[in-house]
């Protein structure tokens, strides 16, 4: 399961056999690296959409995953003076993996709603080019649509 910042977790129902593994991280870990804080907002829109929010992983997926989450724990009980960086890189390797599993499955499937879609590539556009271009301009001449529109769907998405 995946939250937003200060949105407390919660499921309507689950099976017998549930069980989980939980990552929490705090706002100011999540946001800290450029890199990560674009994957982390792409992932929520991605899943926070009204159609879908639910992904059922493949048992492959669900096991790299877990590997992940328990690099993490051997990380933090092995602290040094590297740590952070270390679990900082394994945060984005965690949520570089959960956007390939979004991927994998099309996003078709996952944003139906052409906003979405707009807002996802905008935010893998700004991803690549952040440092170099800073003008609505470029962005909304690389999608197709006008400055004025991809300002709109921006604020509409991310509110």
């Amino acid at each position: 399961m995946i939250f937003a910042p200060l949105s407390p977790p919660k499921a309507k129902e689950v099976s017998d056999d549930f069980e989980t593994i939980g990552l929490f991280v705090s706002s100011e870990f999540a946001s800290e690296a450029h890199d990560t804080r674009n994957l982390m907002m792409t992932l929520i829109l991605t899943l926070n959409q009204p159609e879908s929010p639910v992904i059922k992983l493949t048992e492959e997926e669900m096991k790299s995953l877990v590997e992940i989450i328990n690099l993490f724990i051997v990380h933090q009980k092995n602290s040094n003076t590297y740590t952070y960086d270390a679990l900082h890189s394994l945060y984005g390797l965690y949520l570089a993996d959960l956007m390939g599993i979004i991927e994998t499955r099309g996003i078709e499937e996952h944003c139906s709603i052409r906003s979405y879609k707009l807002f996802l590539n905008f935010s893998k556009l700004l991803n690549e080019h952040f440092r170099s271009h800073h003008d609505i301009t470029f962005y909304a001449d690389k999608l197709g649509i006008s400055p004025r529109y991809l300002s709109m769907v921006t604020k509409e998405i991310s509110h």
